[in-house]
């Protein structure tokens, strides 16, 4: 199996207008070819944009595959001081906890930080 795949909200986004690669990767996703996580802090700023109800949200994320991570207390003081918004941040600690692939659209993002990534 490969390594997880981290969504940050650029490619959640990208998913959401139909981004090809992004739709195959879900396919991937689905055939348990890879798995996916979204950290829940991509989720609530993708749907800022997006205004899914939870319902919605349910087509993508109660496939078997796709893990939707907590912001937890740990988490939240350890990324409080790092560089970019929270939910790039957030991105960037999950990428390091499972030795995950960042799936980004904006690569910009992550400058300062080393951690893989896979451009869209």
């Amino acid at each position: 199996m490969t390594r997880p795949r981290i969504l940050d909200t650029s490619a959640l986004l990208a998913l959401h207008k139909g981004h090809p690669q992004l739709f195959h990767l879900l396919t991937r996703v689905e055939l348990g070819e890879v798995t996916l996580v979204i950290p829940a802090t991509v989720l609530a700023e993708a749907n800022t944009t997006m205004q899914y109800t939870e319902s919605e949200w349910e087509a993508i994320l109660l496939l078997a595959g796709i893990t939707v991570t907590p912001l937890s207390q740990h988490i939240a003081v350890e990324v409080g001081t790092w560089l970019g918004d929270l939910a790039t941040r957030h991105v960037v600690h999950e990428a390091r906890a499972v030795r995950g692939v960042i799936v980004t659209c904006d690569p910009g993002a992550y400058k300062g930080y080393q951690v893989p990534l896979l451009v869209m």
